[in-house]
Parts: C-alpha cells; structure tokens; sequence
C-alpha cells in the first residue's frame, strides 16, 4: 500500500453555508479514511454446507474519516472545542477616574476590562486621597488586568470593611496597550462543517495522491489536558457527506 506523507487543509463553513478558503498547512501524524460495508448473509446447515452462505448481500454503510491533530496549530483547538472563530482586537487607549471602575473584595483579585495594563490608579469612590501603588495594592498580572489589595494597608483595610457580597466599589484610571489575537468561542455547537483536502505523497516511488472531502461533519473525539506533560494532540472524527452535484462523498486521486 505505499507510505505516505502530506498535508492537511480545512475550509470551515460559515453560519450561512459559505466556505471563504482552506486554512493553512494543519500539523497531523495520521489521516485515515473508511468505507465500511456490513453482510447480510444466511448460512446453511447441512451436512455437507454447514455454515457455508446461501445468501450474501453487502450494504454500504456511511464512511467515515479520522485524523489526528497537534494541539499546537490554532485549527486544532477550533477543532476540538467546536468553537466558532472571531477576531481579538484591542487599540491602545486610556481611562480616566470619571469612567473606570474595579471591584475588590477580601482576598481576591479584582479584574480590569482591558488586557496590557499600565499606570494603574486606584482611589475611593468620594473624597481626593489615591492609594498607592506598591503600598496599597499591586496589579499582579498586567497582560489580564489583574489587581489586588496588598494585605495590611490602608485599601485592604477598606475592601475588608466592605460588604462581603458587594466588596468595594473603586474610581480607577490607567492605560492600555494594543492587543491582536484570536478568540474561540467554544461549547456552542455540535459540531463543525467544511470541507478537507489532502495534498498527499507516497514516499518510495514520490507519485502524488490527493483527498477531497466535499462536505464534512466534524466532531472532537475525547478531551484535551491543556497541562498535559507531553504534546498535546486533538483526535477528530468526521462523516462525509453526499452533497448535489457530488457523485461520492470523497475522492482520492493517484497522478501518474
């Protein structure tokens, strides 16, 4: 049968049935593709033919396909959390004292509505006096925006009277920086549509073969340990469908 190597590309449907394009190369160590068949048989039992068919009928059943992703490439997390795919964008800006407000309450970290914080200024709802930074409070984690009182000083004192169920309400103003990313929103969906292609080699004899998968569902098969000590890798199962103006629910071409 060859050995071959390859390489993977999805074009995800949109919400209204569009493809805009294939993705780029998707890390994987296997691709498998299945056409399964069931028999519909009767044997006999006589002396001379015991359990020998009298009838056999095989029936097509639906194929399948399953490959195997690294957790490293974006597509394989949008995979295996069936997540649809948005952009994360955040320009860099400024909130003053008027606007910009956090919450605290014993023990816990409040949070800022913007990542890549700095120049971090907290003060009390009424009255002129600001806390300090590094006395008062420390923003432990910037890139989230993550603030929390400094046990012992004169704000932790404050959030500690405060009202366990509300905690305290604060003026703060600081500053922003830009942020691009990604974001996955997860959970939504069963399942994922698109379409697979596969620019594929068999190595001893370097002859081209190719898969298309017109249409797919997709689902994740199994979890993923984002704290896992070895690579992380996404198992994902699909079942080809028959599309109009398709004559099979997947290809494979062997070029000469």
């Amino acid at each position: 049968m060859g050995l071959y190597a390859g390489d993977l590309r999805i074009a995800f449907e949109s919400e209204a049935g569009q493809k805009l394009g294939f993705s780029p190369i998707i890390p994987t160590d296997s691709f498998k593709l299945n056409t399964p068949s069931e028999l519909k048989q009767k044997l006999a039992k006589t002396r001379d033919g015991y359990n020998q068919p009298v009838f056999a009928l095989p029936q097509a059943q639906q194929s399948s396909i399953g490959f195997k992703l690294l957790g490293n490439s974006l597509t394989a997390f949008r995979l295996q959390w069936i997540a649809a795919q948005t952009a994360l964008s955040q320009t860099a800006g400024t909130v003053d004292a008027d606007d910009g407000r956090i919450t605290l309450a014993k023990g816990l970290a409040g949070r800022l509505p913007h990542r890549a914080v700095s120049n971090v200024v907290l003060a009390p709802m009424t009255g002129s006096t600001t806390y300090q930074e590094g006395v008062d409070y420390r923003v432990v984690n910037p890139r989230l925006g993550l603030i929390e009182a400094i046990p012992g000083s004169t704000l932790a004192t404050a959030v500690d009277a405060a009202d366990e169920d509300t905690g305290l309400i604060l003026k703060t103003a600081y500053s922003y920086g830009a942020v691009a990313g990604t974001t996955l929103e997860a959970g939504k969906k069963p399942a994922l549509y698109g379409e697979i292609l596969f620019d594929g080699v068999e190595l001893a004899t370097q002859k081209d073969v190719t898969a298309r998968v017109p249409r797919v569902l997709l689902r994740a098969n199994g979890e993923v340990d984002l704290l896992s000590s070895d690579v992380v890798e996404v198992d994902i199962v699909g079942t080809p469908m028959l599309v109009p103006g398709e004559t099979a629910p997947y290809y494979v071409d062997f070029l000469s």
